[in-house]
């Protein structure tokens, strides 16, 4: 069956949508999204998700949010973009979504001017699957770090590898020492990306 990928705005998502994206979410990741049948947000309203959905016949099969927000890197500010809850439905799997959800995530990344860089992380049996399909990078040596209160969460903490791609003039002039940097996302203690 043919599949089609379209992006909303999370914040102005309709609510019917929310429910198809937390039960997808949930179906992968049991205590994410759907507690006690509450519907809780995917992304913080502040992050500015974009919501990349692949359906097939009318079902979502799969997801990814593109989060945003400025981020402190040594003295300089740049606007980030992070993939989160990248997710395939089990029974889809193999089947080139994932991997188009990716591809169509980075590519809006890449369309919206006001974005600097990009930079998530993932398990690292995943690095692989992230640079084929959106030319993601393993940065070895950058650190992202969620708070720096106590209890914040950090990619050496978490040991996930960190994946970087500039996008601005700004952050390719900036790469040599960007890919190198500690990254500050001044998150809640305990929220991650």
């Amino acid at each position: 069956m043919k599949t089609e990928i379209f992006h909303t705005d999370y914040n102005l998502a309709p609510e019917k949508l929310r429910w198809e994206i937390a039960a997808l979410l949930h179906k992968i990741w049991p205590d994410s999204a759907l507690q006690a049948g509450k519907l809780l947000p995917t992304h913080r309203p502040q992050l500015k998700a974009q919501s990349v959905c692949c359906c097939c016949g009318g079902r979502l099969v799969g997801y990814a949010g593109v989060v945003q927000k400025s981020v402190r890197i040594g003295e300089t500010t740049f606007i980030a973009a992070g993939l989160s809850c990248v997710a395939a439905d089990p029974d889809w799997r193999g089947q080139g979504v994932g991997k188009n959800i990716v591809k169509s995530a980075t590519e809006w990344i890449q369309s919206q001017s006001q974005i600097d860089l990009g930079v998530f992380t993932c398990h690292p049996a995943l690095s692989g699957f992230y640079q084929g399909a959106g030319n993601w990078q393993v940065q070895p040596q950058a650190v992202l770090l969620g708070s720096e209160e106590s209890g914040g969460l950090s990619s050496d903490s978490l040991d996930v590898d960190v994946l970087m791609r500039p996008f601005s003039q700004k952050a390719t002039e900036n790469w040599d020492w960007i890919k190198r940097s500690t990254i500050q996302l001044a998150l809640p203690v305990g929220d991650f990306w």
